[in-house]
């Protein structure tokens, strides 16, 4: 129940943690995340695959979030909400978690 939120602005500065058992590959249209232990996957498009690259790489959930406005010329605001939303879809599916804070 003490988890942090990624609504917050400290989860905004946190780095996820991508699960073990997650595999990835990048595609023409965007990417695919396979899970081997559940054998479930996720089809990712270009912004979902920006999104998961930049995470899986130890980028901040504010820097993908910079990343992607740049990348794709969004708004600041629709990019953050959907980013939002986004992380706590994966989180919700098992396949990231947040890193422990430098200090933890």
């Amino acid at each position: 129940m003490n988890a942090p939120k990624t609504t917050s602005q400290q989860g905004l500065r946190r780095t996820m943690t991508v699960s073990p058992d997650v595999r990835w590959s990048r595609t023409d249209d965007g990417g695919l995340l396979l899970d081997i232990k559940t054998s479930k996957y996720y089809s990712l498009n270009s912004v979902g695959a920006t999104i998961w690259e930049g995470l899986a790489t130890g980028a901040t959930v504010d820097e993908v979030a910079c990343k992607v406005r740049e990348q794709f010329g969004a708004s600041g605001d629709q990019v953050q909400s959907d980013l939002i939303s986004f992380v706590q879809a994966l989180e919700q599916k098992g396949v990231i978690t947040y890193a422990s804070p430098a200090g933890d």
